[in-house]
């Protein structure tokens, strides 16, 4: 079930929690009709983070460009690094997006990168006297790990990956004047990893649950703090004006001229389960939500991208009810100064 409700602004957390999972629902739909559109060959999708120190996060936070010089930073790890020969990722393409806080605690400065790889990289493979070089998609194939396990990065090349983003933040920390002593007294940098084969229904459910996990914006994880933490601090202005834009690198770019078709507009929801299309069965007046069974009402959430249920309480069914008979912006006589105002930077700081 869905609610359905009117928004009284822009802001509205659940507004902004439908658009996101549906913009990441077709980000996930047109890698997998790309897939199909090029037949790709062992497509695997690798989802890792890269984490700023804590100085250097709150550095940023408190930097009306911080965004621009975390991307920076990003664009020479990414040109340095990935497309590197060593790790065998040259012409790779990926999908990233710089969160700028935590999702239990947003209110505090926590950026770092959800990137989405793909394992399909674009290849030389001669010369044509008309058209110039040839490149083909290939894919490349897992390795085996010093321990014998089949993994995408040996343990040597990770070292070499936490190395190199380690000395990007030491550096971007002395180009703006901050002192990330974290990482100066022998610290690591938080580097986490996984990948899943994108021809199983485990691996498609996994890319669009991933998809809209990365997609989402701050003000969602706002909303469920504030609810547990009535008397926090209103959100920043950053929290509320964040989009969290995803970005592209490499040849996905290109993806629609090298064959596949653009994505087809569709209203179809799919399942978080199977990515199955769901039966549409209808509309149910909030009022007969009390009268169903308690065993048939289940709330579906997503936890890093894995999706989580568990019974609905009565109390959960009270808001769901109050949610969809929220009043009509469009006909309510104070609808002309119902947005909320943005909040200043002094409130970026939460309570303690």
């Amino acid at each position: 079930m869905y609610a359905e409700c009117e928004y009284q602004h822009k802001l509205n957390p659940y507004r902004l929690f439908k658009l996101d999972r549906k913009n990441g629902g077709r980000n996930a739909q047109h890698l997998l009709q790309v897939i199909d559109d090029l037949s790709l060959k062992q497509p695997i999708g690798i989802h890792y983070v890269l984490t700023f120190p804590k100085e250097l996060s709150q550095a940023l936070a408190k930097n009306k460009n911080g965004e621009a010089i975390a991307w920076r930073q990003f664009q020479r790890f990414w040109a340095n690094c990935l497309q590197s020969p060593e790790l065998g990722f040259a012409g790779a393409s990926a999908k990233v997006n710089l969160h700028t806080g935590s999702s239990k605690t947003p209110l505090r400065a926590h950026f770092h990168f959800h990137i989405l790889l793909f394992n399909q990289c674009l290849v030389k493979v001669g010369e044509d006297e008309v058209q110039g070089a040839i490149y083909e998609l290939r894919p490349r194939s897992l390795l085996i790990n010093e321990d014998g396990k089949r993994v995408v990065f040996t343990k040597a090349q990770l070292s070499i990956q936490r190395e190199v983003w380690k000395d990007l933040c030491l550096k971007t920390a002395k180009r703006h004047g901050v002192c990330c002593s974290s990482l100066k007294t022998g610290g690591d940098v938080d580097f986490y990893l996984e990948f899943k084969d994108l021809t199983t229904d485990e691996g498609k459910v996994w890319l669009t649950n991933r998809f809209k996990y990365q997609k989402r914006r701050p003000m969602i994880d706002y909303d469920r703090y504030a609810e547990k933490h009535l008397k926090c601090h209103p959100p920043t202005k950053r929290i509320q004006t964040y989009t969290n834009r995803t970005r592209t690198f490499g040849w996905l770019q290109d993806a629609v001229a090298m064959g596949a078709q653009p994505l087809k507009e569709s209203k179809e929801k799919l399942s978080p389960y199977d990515n199955k299309p769901l039966i549409d069965m209808g509309k149910i007046p909030t009022e007969e939500l009390s009268d169903y069974p308690r065993q048939v009402l289940v709330a579906l959430d997503f936890h890093k991208g894995k999706a989580v249920e568990h019974e609905m309480s009565s109390q959960e069914i009270d808001k769901l009810q109050a949610l969809c008979r929220w009043p009509d912006h469009r006909t309510s006589s104070s609808a002309s100064d119902s947005s909320p105002p943005l909040a200043d930077a002094a409130d970026s700081s939460p309570p303690g």
